[in-house]
């Protein structure tokens, strides 16, 4: 241990660099599955049943629920244990040999750009990594059943488990170690008893997989979808020496006659999972269903078992270079390594964290709800942030509900007055299949405020929306305006002409108009910005339309050169007075303003 410990307190220093990017960034980085993952490790302890909750990841809500009570930044600082477990159990196969290799393995794991993501967000995946190489690790050090019995809890840590379990039991039984078999069975066992009395069947880690025939994100994509993104996974230093790594193993297995059965075990327990993972969700984006949409975070579950084949070939290389002059050649790489891959993550994967416009917009609402959550009030809302960020409870019904716990028919009857509705464009109109039609004509409900960013959810065309209504106990009115401002080139007298302007600049238009209009019932206004005729431009270019508004705002839609014109509405909410408006084309493209015709879409509300 004494020869070791600086080797471990690098490694745990080095593991810190999650909690001190998670902390040092201005927004969450994942404010979807990772604000839902630690919303059930906070309640858990309130409502044991979580514990159980296969989505969720059960094991990893159970570690990670002690950190998750002092707040959502902190299951970062569970990851970074996790991620320094992992780096403790790659070491102990190098240490002992090539002391500079075991100093170089966390810049290899801690710079795999989707692994650094996932670790700072808060998300599953680094845990099931963990997982799987100390069981490995153990298995090549001769400890097969505890390496079985620690795998054996990969089912309720990830769905992963399917591809590198059933690796780890072939070749125990190649092994001939029989005895140890049993051993992967215990995690199902424990697991399987102890959710036995909340899901009603003994088997429910099978029965209840909801990764089974979930078609709800039905999306069909690119068998090769993943390879494609392999840059973008591990980044380009890490995969150039993976590359490199596998091609001196086939040197090494075919050389090395004495060491040719340890390469080979390496081989087989490390990169076959890691190709069956990647094999696995590529099958299942390409043909749609179970649950998979193509998140390149899923692969941070196979790069720890990578590391560990890196880590042996760079061992196994640096042996043999020892007694050469060129054996100064590979820890001398080390450092540009990792200052190569550093400066790579940030091109990779967005960190540190900014606030991205759905997270700007929901900490408005957040906020607005916070402000008005007296005693009694329950919240209704969808989207995972919001219960995180308002620390709800989301499990208990007199604190918060979600629009699919209501009964059918407009949302408004159904709760008491002073209770809260917090609707967004995503999860609103999708998980929850309620579209925002509904609330809108729901007498029963007031609306309090309406936030809008200038970017779409993960930075989409339609700008990200939330808005939030109050039970009232009057009925309360609401209608569209419609207003003409400016047609086929003419302002009306809504606009006032005398201030309209048209300016040609290049290849560029601006159409410039007043938008003085509204008082205090006006709640929401967007413009509808219809051109007819064709655009002269090229074809292949992408053009930018953008509607930018003062004092301060830009909604912005970009389209592809199109012969049969376009028409677009632009979002425009009353978070401030807006007092003038433009139009602006970019590109080469040329549009006449005799075949523009803008119009004002108000939504208007009186008690």
């Amino acid at each position: 241990m004494s020869k070791r410990w600086p080797v471990h307190t690098f490694a745990l220093l080095t593991s810190l660099i999650v909690v001190v990017v998670r902390f040092i960034g201005e927004g969450q980085p994942e404010i979807g599955d990772g604000a839902l993952h630690y919303s059930q490790a906070r309640w858990s302890w309130h409502h044991p049943w979580l514990f159980f909750e296969h989505w969720g990841k059960p094991l990893f809500i159970l570690l990670a629920s002690p950190f998750a009570q002092f707040g959502y930044p902190f299951v970062a600082v569970f990851n970074a244990l996790v991620a320094f477990a992992s780096l403790v159990a790659i070491n102990s196969m190098v240490v002992d040999r090539v002391r500079w290799v075991a100093f170089f393995v966390p810049a290899l794991l801690l710079t795999a750009p989707q692994y650094l993501y996932t670790a700072v967000s808060g998300m599953t995946e680094p845990l099931f990594g963990m997982l799987t190489v100390v069981s490995v690790v153990l298995a090549l050090r001769g400890h097969v059943a505890w390496a079985l019995a620690i795998l054996s809890f990969s089912p309720v840590a990830r769905p992963e488990f399917v591809m590198v379990l059933p690796v780890l039991i072939l070749w125990a039984a190649w092994e001939r170690r029989y005895s140890a078999l049993p051993w992967a069975l215990l995690g199902s066992v424990v697991y399987g008893l102890a959710g036995w009395p909340v899901h009603e069947d003994p088997f429910w880690i099978v029965t209840k997989d909801p990764y089974v025939s979930n078609t709800y994100y039905d999306q069909h994509g690119d068998a090769l979808y993943f390879v494609h993104r392999l840059r973008d996974i591990l980044g380009v230093p890490f995969l150039t020496l993976l590359s490199l790594a596998l091609v001196a193993m086939l040197v090494l297995i075919v050389k090395d006659r004495t060491g040719r059965k340890r390469h080979l075990e390496v081989l087989f327990l490390c990169l076959v999972p890691v190709v069956g993972i990647w094999a696995i969700h590529s099958f299942a984006y390409w043909k749609g269903g179970v649950g998979s949409i193509g998140l390149l975070r899923v692969f941070a579950t196979a790069i720890p078992l990578a590391v560990l084949f890196i880590a042996h070939v760079l061992t196994q290389l640096a042996q043999r270079a020892s007694s050469s002059p060129a054996g100064w050649v590979l820890p001398a790489f080390a450092p540009l390594y990792a200052v190569w891959a550093v400066s790579e993550v940030p091109t990779r994967v967005p960190l540190p964290a900014i606030m991205v416009p759905e997270q700007r917009e929901l900490d408005h609402a957040a906020e607005l709800v916070k402000q008005r959550l007296l005693e009694g009030t329950v919240v209704v809302y969808m989207h995972p942030y919001i219960g995180a960020t308002c620390d709800l409870d989301i499990w208990d019904p007199n604190v918060a509900r979600a629009f699919s716990t209501l009964p059918p028919g407009p949302v408004g009857p159904s709760l008491k007055e002073g209770d809260l509705v917090q609707w967004d464009s995503h999860f609103g109109p999708n998980e929850s299949a309620l579209p925002l039609e509904g609330l809108i004509l729901d007498s029963t409900l007031s609306v309090v405020a309406v936030h809008e960013g200038t970017a779409g959810w993960q930075e989409g065309q339609s700008p990200f929306t939330t808005w939030l209504f109050q039970r009232t106990g009057k009925s309360v009115h609401r209608e569209w305006v419609v207003d003409t401002l400016f047609h086929r080139g003419s302002p009306t007298a809504k606009a006032k002409p005398e201030l309209l302007t048209v300016d040609k600049d290049g290849g560029r238009f601006l159409v410039f108009w007043p938008l003085e209009f509204g008082g205090e019932e006006q709640v929401y206004m967007e413009l509808e910005i219809v051109a007819n005729g064709s655009l002269q431009g090229r074809p292949d270019e992408r053009v930018s339309l953008q509607m930018l508004h003062e004092p301060g705002g830009v909604s912005e839609q970009r389209w592809r050169y199109a012969d049969e014109g376009f028409a677009h509405r632009f979002p425009m909410p009353r978070r401030e007075p807006v007092n003038a408006g433009s139009l602006r084309i970019d590109g080469s493209t040329t549009l006449d303003p005799g075949r523009i015709t803008i119009i004002r879409h108000a939504l208007v509300q009186r008690p």
